[in-house]
């Protein structure tokens, strides 16, 4: 009896652990709610150079929500902590703190960005908003800037 117990509490677990894990990847793989306007980032000529410890950087992938993957992002750092340094393409851009948002046109937004200040950025009109609402969302955003990102020393 007690191998039997022990054998369908082995068979339930290993069931729960599929479901969980199962629908993660299901739902990693559903299209974002932000997919074009990633892709709008990428082709526009945005890149956002990050580091997988900064907690901003974090907080940026996630208002993109699933539609994080599809962003023009570097990865700048070398182990999983700032101590450990930066990579060689991130050193070569100059990227001296994160995040950093660079775009074509030579300009960089350093911290979190809001999605609005972003499109405004790359001439892309987020549903919901008109131009005359993103030009005051970049203000807003840039009392901000301070306290959202991480600077390199």
């Amino acid at each position: 009896m007690k191998n039997k117990n022990a054998i369908i509490f082995g068979v339930v677990l290993i069931a729960i652990f599929g479901v969980i894990f199962g629908t993660k990847s299901w739902q990693d793989k559903q299209p974002g709610q932000y997919d074009e306007f990633a892709q709008h980032l990428k082709d526009s000529g945005a890149v956002f150079y990050g580091a997988s410890w900064c907690p901003h950087c974090a907080e940026q992938k996630a208002l993109f929500g699933n539609s994080y993957k599809l962003l023009p992002y570097k990865e700048c750092s070398v182990g999983a902590t700032a101590a450990t340094g930066q990579t060689q393409e991130c050193k070569d851009a100059g990227i001296t703190g994160y995040p950093t948002w660079r775009f074509a046109d030579g300009s960089e937004l350093s911290g979190q960005q809001s999605l609005q200040v972003l499109a405004e950025k790359t001439g892309y009109v987020l549903e919901g908003t008109t131009p005359s609402d993103e030009g005051s969302l970049e203000a807003d955003n840039a009392t901000e800037e301070a306290t959202t990102s991480v600077i390199i020393e």
